[in-house]
Parts: C-alpha cells; structure tokens; sequence
C-alpha cells in the first residue's frame, strides 16, 4: 500500500541519499568510478560495435549488396534469426563459463565480421554473398556475449547503495550512444564509403576487446563483497590467476584426505582481496599445498584477472602461511 511504499522510499533515501549525493560519492571514490567506467563503458562498446546499424538498416544493407527489396526482407528476417540464435546459446552459458569466457571471443568474432564486410564492400559485385555470410556470422557472434553480456556485468558490479543509479548511467549511455551511430551510419556510408564505414566499426570492436582483457573482471559466482574486493584490490589492472603445484585435486588436503592425491590441479580459488600485509595493488588466494593451508599474493599488473593465457611471473608470487 502507500504507506509501505513510502516506508520503502525513506529506506532507500537513508542508505543510499539523494542523487546529487550518490554522484559526489562516484566522483570522488575511486573504486565506484572504476565500476561506473567499466559498466559504462560496456554499454558504449556494445552500441559502437555496430549491432544497430544492422538491425536498423538490415535490409537496406542488403540492397547496398546488390539484393531486390523483396528479398531483402527475406534475409533480414534470416539475419535477425542468426542474432537470436547466438542469444539462446549464450544464456546457459554465461552461468557456466563465465561472462570474460563469452564477452572476450564474442567481440573479436564481431570484429573479425566486420572486417569481412567491409572487405566484401570493395568488390560487391564477386563478394554479394560473402557480406551477407560475415552480416550474417556477425549477428551470431554479437548474440554469443556482446548482446546479454554488458546487461550481466551491469546487474552485478554495483555495490547496492549506487545501484540504482549505476543500472541509469549504464542505460542512458546504451541509448545514447545507440542514438549516434544509428543516426549516423548511412551518412558515413555515403562521406567514406561502405568499406571504410564498416572498417572503422571493426576497428572500435577490436580497440573493445583490448580494453575488455584489461578492464572486466569475471564475476561469475561472486558475491557482491568479493566483487567489491576486485576492484579494491587491483588499482592498475585485472590480473591473471596464478596456477600452482600445490593445489588440490578432487577436494585433496580437507579432512581425511591423502597427500598422495594432491596433484597439480587448477587455479587458485576466488579472488580476496588484498588481505593483510599485502602490499597496495596485490591480490590474496587461498588454497591447500602439502596438506596445509597456504596464501598466495600476487602484484598488480597489465594483465586480466583470469585470464590463463597471461603470463605469470614467479617473482611477483609471495607465499606465507594460510589462515587457520
């Protein structure tokens, strides 16, 4: 009823303040920005790869091939298909593997589409069909994470006393940035031509996916707090997570447990936080190493947290006695 509605709404004025309060405390908290930058920025990056410009003009990309209009809209329909497709695959698997898992490949596919266009533009009349194979594997790819990804990421980063606030910002930049390259698509195809026009949305997509290696965190399976912690803990960069021999294998060093079962398994677990004595900019891990507990810190760096394809320096590895 109103009186619990307006109950609800003092609740929420005396966690979070007024909205001028809550963008003074972004503004001035390093950490909030790096949250509000990265959700932001996964929206700008999802419109500036270029999905509404073949969503919107689909069918008018088609005749620009070479197609009748009748069959345009046949294969824009066909198109929008292939997007769907790339969505119903994802869903499941963003729970499953992860949100850098898909977002990572699901923009460097995008752009590679991109630039398979924009090629087939530069001799249409041979390559009608292989434009409409990279529209066509651009759509899939675009679906596969770019297109449920930034709506995750955004849903998760947010500490709940800028949440509302945060989940505004990121959908006001979606939009507005939907609104630049929708109105101004057809008249960069006509000032630089189609190939260059599609050879520039390729070049944001990949500049995207560098930023995305260094920038987004994976959050599946965090709780806020430890989300929170990642980007406390790592002021110049996501890391990658350090492997070790020492990690147990099959639920190894818990209780009954045999040392002969330990072997090299696979990463450290979550990422902490810096714990005590660590240094600024270092992450703690704990896991299990002959049968005791043991911490791993590891520095900050230019690499991207969870990333395995990183190279892990040994001597940036500090190890010290795990908690009790």
């Amino acid at each position: 009823d109103l009186d619990d509605m307006a109950s609800l709404d003092e609740l929420n004025k005396s966690e979070g303040g007024s909205l001028y309060e809550q963008l003074t405390k972004v503004w001035r908290d390093p950490v909030l920005t790096r949250m509000f930058k990265l959700g932001m920025g996964v929206m700008a990056l999802q419109q500036l790869s270029g999905i509404n410009t073949l969503m919107y003009y689909g069918a008018a990309i088609l005749i620009m091939v070479g197609f009748d209009s009748s069959l345009s809209v046949e294969l824009s329909a066909l198109l929008a298909f292939g997007q769907a497709v790339g969505i119903m695959i994802s869903n499941p698997l963003f729970d499953k593997y992860g949100r850098r898992a898909l977002m990572l490949p699901s923009t460097f596919v995008a752009a590679l589409n991109l630039v398979l266009i924009g090629a087939c533009f530069l001799d249409i009349n041979r390559f009608k069909w292989g434009a409409v194979v990279g529209v066509f594997g651009y759509l899939v790819a675009f679906g596969m994470g770019l297109s449920s990804g930034p709506w995750i990421v955004n849903s998760e980063i947010y500490p709940l006393e800028v949440r509302g606030v945060g989940n505004a910002a990121a959908v006001t930049t979606n939009w507005a940035f939907n609104f630049i390259i929708s109105m101004s698509f057809l008249s960069l195809c006509n000032a630089i031509g189609k190939p260059l026009t599609f050879f520039g949305l390729a070049a944001i997509a990949f500049a995207g996916y560098v930023w995305l290696r260094v920038a987004l965190p994976e959050t599946k399976g965090l709780a806020l707090e430890e989300i929170q912690a990642l980007f406390e803990g790592t002021p110049k960069g996501f890391m990658p997570v350090a492997s070790s021999e020492g990690d147990a294998e099959g639920g190894g060093g818990g209780e009954g447990g045999d040392e002969g079962d330990q072997e090299a398994g696979p990463a450290w677990g979550r990422t902490r936080g810096p714990g005590p004595g660590a240094e600024a900019g270092v992450v703690t891990k704990t896991g299990v190493e002959g049968g005791a507990p043991v911490t791993t810190y590891q520095h900050s760096n230019a690499g991207s947290l969870n990333d395995t394809d990183g190279a892990i320096d040994d001597g940036a590895l500090l190890r010290g006695p795990g908690p009790e």
